[in-house]
């Protein structure tokens, strides 16, 4: 995971909008691969926002945070506060509010 990387003492830092990026792309490429949901997907894409693709709360999420206070903050990529925190990406990335 290149945010991971990113936390090390030469990477620009762990960052949660990178995060919130990457998950935004594997959202819609679900949607896209979905066979129920393609259609609706590819006419969607035609005309989506920024705000939908990466909505403006998760713009600010927490960025350059070194491999410290990473762990500090989140404890680790297996604890909960940081499987809460993709969580709440997940979820407004299923539900943008505008």
């Amino acid at each position: 995971m290149e945010e991971l990387h990113d936390s090390n003492p030469l990477g620009s830092g762990f960052s949660f909008v990178d995060l919130a990026a990457d998950r935004s792309g594997l959202h819609v490429a679900r949607r896209a691969l979905d066979p129920k949901s393609a259609g609706l997907s590819a006419h969607s894409l035609r005309s989506v926002s920024e705000e939908e693709l990466l909505p403006r709360v998760l713009a600010q999420a927490p960025e350059r945070l070194s491999d410290r206070e990473f762990i500090t903050r989140f404890g680790g990529l297996g604890e909960k506060h940081y499987r809460d925190a993709v969580a709440w990406i997940d979820q407004h990335l299923k539900h943008p509010t505008h």
